[in-house]
């Protein structure tokens, strides 16, 4: 019999969070442990199943719990089940089909002579959820050096792809950002593949991780597939960088993926290259960032020394776990997710200049699909030249209009 952990209640006494979130814990600990854990089942007559569908379903988290909960069947509402049984099996096909496009891709660039790594999503789907390759994920992304990036755009056109400009230049997205995106046209609904050439936006300092490509290393799919992915300890890097970007920064499917890593490479893991490219990539807060909240959400990282050798202020730990443990408990308001992610970003960044210069600097895509904009209109531009008063309005009446749901609380 697996053993049983009583998570939830403590998590409960300890932090106050519904218990829907805490079964939500629960299980994705059980995942981590390979199901050697098992959540207790005795009160979950009382839980709200809607809201803990809910929950899942925004966390990204559906893949992993549903094979955990077909175990407890006659405890989980029905409807909610038959749910969450087809959203699945969805994700199971799409994941199949991003794995076959990107080998599809990748034959075709190593044909060419251009070297290719997956990001993220079909990576970590080979790699850490090989037993149960289904993983919430929208595309495809990949790296090329930025010296084949021409070349590889023309095996992209032979393989039906074209480039999405949304009506500006190539010149805009090769200055002002750090991928490409491409459509396939011949296919519908079509995986969306982002060529990425480097994993951050453009920064004044030293490049990140120039090791990546000779880092390398070769695993193998399901299918027998070989193919080339990054080191473990630069997909913890493209972990933690992923959360400067604009979403859900608490997801706890984001923060599973680096459990999942760690637990897996966690006896060769290199941490002493952790240290020092955080140190000369300027990352060290992301990288403290990632740890924190792994560490606050699901207890039991081994690496209490590396949070001390990052060597971040007392001031700027106590503000990243009391950011954690405030913004950890439910789906927040659109609002309060917008400020969330804005507050964020001044504890992502190592420095204050570089959070500075990148909201005042935000392309207008990123800047559009944050406040909920219809990119490239008329009004969507003509708020963009004047994004300084109105980011600074918008921040005013979120931070007032959660001030007054507060009060009627």
């Amino acid at each position: 019999m697996p053993e049983s952990f009583p998570v939830s209640r403590e998590l409960l006494r300890i932090k106050q969070i519904s218990p829907e979130y805490g079964l939500l814990l629960d299980l994705l600990k059980g995942a981590i442990a390979h199901g050697k854990l098992s959540p207790e089942a005795d009160s979950w007559e009382q839980l709200d199943w809607v809201k803990f569908r809910g929950l899942a379903e925004y966390h990204e988290v559906v893949p992993v719990v549903y094979p955990a909960l077909k175990n407890h069947d006659l405890q989980v509402s029905p409807e909610v089940m038959s749910s969450m049984r087809d959203y699945y099996y969805r994700c199971l096909a799409w994941c199949q089909s991003l794995s076959k496009e990107f080998l599809r891709v990748s034959d075709a660039f190593r044909g060419s002579g251009i070297a290719v790594l997956p990001l993220k999503g079909v990576a970590l789907l080979s790699d850490l959820y090989s037993s149960s390759p289904a993983r919430t994920m929208s595309d495809i992304d990949i790296l090329v050096r930025e010296a084949d990036l021409c070349r590889a755009e023309r095996v992209l056109v032979g393989l039906n792809y074209r480039q999405e400009l949304h009506g500006l230049k190539k010149e805009y997205w090769r200055q002002r950002h750090y991928h490409l995106v491409f459509h396939r046209i011949d296919v519908p609904r079509a995986p969306v593949l982002e060529v990425h050439w480097m994993l951050d936006y453009k920064r004044n300092g030293p490049e990140l991780l120039p090791r990546i490509w000779e880092r390398e290393r070769a695993i193998e799919d399901a299918q027998g597939q070989r193919f080339a992915v990054p080191s473990p300890e630069d997909s913890f890097f493209c972990l933690a960088l992923h959360l400067r970007r604009f979403g859900k920064i608490q997801c706890l499917k984001n923060i599973l993926d680096l459990k999942l890593l760690l637990e897996k490479y966690e006896r060769g893991f290199d941490w002493d290259y952790i240290l020092k490219e955080s140190f000369r990539g300027r990352m060290r807060s992301s990288v403290y960032f990632s740890l924190c909240q792994a560490d606050i959400i699901m207890p039991g990282l081994t690496c209490g020394r590396v949070f001390e050798r990052l060597k971040l202020s007392g001031c700027k730990k106590r503000m990243i776990a009391n950011f954690i443990d405030r913004h950890s408990r439910r789906a927040p308001a659109a609002d309060g997710e917008k400020n969330g992610y804005l507050f964020s970003q001044f504890l992502l960044y190592d420095g204050l200049f570089e959070p500075v210069r990148y909201i005042i600097n935000i392309p207008q895509e990123q800047f559009c699909n944050y406040y909920g904009l219809r990119p490239y209109t008329k009004k969507s531009r003509l708020l963009y030249r004047i994004r300084f008063l109105f980011i600074l309005y918008r921040l005013i009446k979120g931070c007032f209009s959660l001030r007054i749901r507060g009060w009627q609380k």
